[in-house]
């Protein structure tokens, strides 16, 4: 019995730590995914202002401006600079993960895991008879027919 007690003991704080560990790291990745939606929700801002200022050049009939215009090479770079962000958030969610799976390993290799007790000796259970079955009952209840509601006559005018 303490042996089945100290079993279940190990694997409760196990089971623990594990439920500790993935909850720390699903906190740690959903924080950067917050960030990683607004920078997308900026990158998609700076699209549409660039498209607008795309716009605004074609009506002037200035579209070989397009390189040259200052506002539309800061669009740009700004872009640019999203996009980075973008690429480091992501790359910190490979990070965190990749960090919490070598901690788990790590974990796995210094617990040795819990020595089983030894098996019983099961003994072959006697076949039992099954009991007979028995007859089921016909049901002796007579259903009947709704009659119809009588309708309302109308009575004529005299």
């Amino acid at each position: 019995m303490a042996n089945f007690l100290d079993d279940l003991k190990t694997k409760f704080k196990k089971g623990v730590e594990t439920v500790s560990d993935r909850t720390d790291e699903y906190a740690k990745i959903g924080k950067v995914k917050v960030d990683i939606a607004g920078i997308k929700h900026n990158i998609h801002k700076l699209h549409a202002d660039l498209g607008k200022r795309i716009h605004e050049l074609s009506k002037k009939k200035a579209l070989n401006r397009v390189e040259k215009d200052k506002e539309v090479a800061d669009l740009l770079d700004r872009i640019g600079v999203q996009e980075k962000k973008l690429q480091q958030d992501e790359n910190e969610i490979e990070r965190i993960r990749k960090e919490k799976e070598e901690e788990r390993k790590k974990r796995t290799v210094e617990t040795p895991k819990a020595e089983k007790a030894p098996a019983k000796e099961e003994k072959p259970k006697e076949a039992k008879p099954k009991p007979a079955a028995k007859p089921k009952a016909k049901k002796t209840t007579k259903t009947t027919k709704a009659k119809p509601a009588a309708r309302p006559v109308a009575k004529a005018k005299e």
